[in-house]
């Protein structure tokens, strides 16, 4: 295993978590359940991750 993928996980998590505050219309257009997972011994995650882009003010 990668000494730097504990860091590189962190940081990606960083990073997405500020991409969605500053994206405030951006939501998931799927049920969370129905997402398919991806679980492998290096890569875990979704296989895609569909979402919805609104412009204006959330209701």
């Amino acid at each position: 295993m990668c000494l730097g993928a504990p860091r590189a996980r962190m940081s990606l998590q960083v990073a997405v978590a500020a991409l969605l505050r500053r994206l405030d219309g951006l939501d998931l257009a799927v049920d969370p359940a129905r997402l398919r997972r991806r679980e492998r011994m290096f890569v875990r995650g979704v296989w895609e991750l569909p979402v919805t882009w609104r412009c204006g003010p959330r209701r």
